[in-house]
């Protein structure tokens, strides 16, 4: 069975060129079925194998050509979740569980109410694979498999979405007016003012989940489940409006202009509502 492993090389020289780094590592590195531009001093490279992927970051003329090796996480996990009843164990799971790629690890989604712990029937697993099989197997009853979408994270330190505040490594900012040097806590017209939020001008705090800045947050996260891709590769897709699997075909009908309004007389295409589809990408 061919695997197929993607690597980003990065190569700290002002004159660096794909063209250049593509022919050195097709010249050094045997099994590469193909290279492409990934981002900005970075390509994407493709192995047959894993054994020939793995041979490359650890490689000594890598070091010597200032080149370094990143195997991303999405290119060797994915994560999925099932309904599972309260009363199977992890033991129970792994004993008769049954799937197409490899599962390393199983997580029972747990919900705080009332300051209590409650189990619920959603287990996260964990697979050894860039994407997630469609059904597994648990004693020979079928389970589907579903893309492990999760909460959008905002720092409460810089108030900037994808990591928490104990990553955060900018100066704090408030939630309340949007001035950095302070928090909320410290806000000198936190009393006596408005909040304004930093993302869409409206008056309420940078952190309310009702922001349409929190909806576009939990879009990318969708994209990020079921693409299987980093936050900004996520955030790179929603800003492109990239049509994804993270968005079923009744969902990209309903986003598009009515018959009447797209055939309606005297249409002006020049209208800044006049649909248009340049704007739209299908991946």
């Amino acid at each position: 069975c061919w695997v197929c492993l993607g690597l980003l090389f990065v190569k700290n020289l002002d004159d660096w060129h794909p063209i250049s780094a593509a022919k050195f590592f097709t010249n050094n590195f045997t099994g590469i079925t193909n290279i492409k531009p990934a981002d900005l001093k970075k390509i994407k490279t493709t192995f047959d194998t894993i054994k020939n992927g793995n041979l490359c970051p650890s490689s000594n003329i890598m070091k010597e050509n200032n080149y370094k090796a990143i195997i991303p996480s999405t290119l060797i996990f994915s994560y999925g979740v099932i309904k599972l009843d309260n009363s199977v164990s992890e033991a129970d799971f792994f004993e008769g569980v049954r799937s197409p790629v490899a599962i390393e690890a199983f997580k029972r989604i747990n919900i705080k109410k009332y300051e209590h712990i409650i189990q619920t029937r959603i287990v996260e697993l964990k697979f050894v694979a860039p994407k997630i099989p469609s059904k597994i197997t648990i004693f020979n009853m079928i389970f589907d498999v579903e893309p492990s979408i999760r909460s959008p994270v905002q720092c409460s330190h810089r108030l900037r979405f994808g990591h928490p505040a104990k990553f955060c490594r900018s100066g704090p900012r408030c939630s309340h007016c949007g001035e950095s040097k302070h928090s909320i806590n410290t806000c000198p017209s936190a009393l006596n003012t408005n909040s304004v939020c930093i993302y869409c001008n409206l008056p309420h705090l940078a952190t309310d989940r009702s922001c349409r800045e929190w909806s576009t947050q939990k879009e990318i996260k969708k994209i990020m489940a079921t693409e299987n891709v980093s936050y900004k590769n996520a955030l790179t897709l929603k800003k492109n409006n990239c049509i994804t699997s993270a968005y079923i075909f009744f969902d990209i009908v309903n986003s598009q202009p009515s018959i009447p309004e797209i055939l309606k007389p005297n249409a002006n295409p020049h209208d800044v509502n006049f649909p248009s589809l340049v704007k739209i990408t299908i991946i």
